[in-house]
């Protein structure tokens, strides 16, 4: 996802980053030419109908953690 790529391009935490972007970019741009199912993941509900206006035909909403961590704060809301 954004942010494993961004981390590895060494910008961590930072996916929005313009070359972490470019290389989304890239990516989706070669998967168009193979005529190939791609996948992202999205943060916000207005950044899931971004990517899919930008071509992305999979677009998965949240993450595992998020997911969890977020059933915590609903046992826990001091948490």
């Amino acid at each position: 996802g954004p942010t494993d790529l961004s981390q590895s391009m060494g910008y961590p935490g930072n996916a929005g980053h313009p070359d972490v972007q470019a290389r989304i970019e890239t990516a989706l741009g070669i998967t168009r030419e193979y005529r190939v199912p791609c996948g992202i993941l999205a943060f916000t509900t207005e950044d899931a109908k971004n990517r899919q206006k930008q071509g992305f035909g999979i677009v998965a909403l949240s993450t595992d953690s998020r997911v969890i961590l977020n059933g915590f704060k609903t046992l826990s809301p001091s948490a």
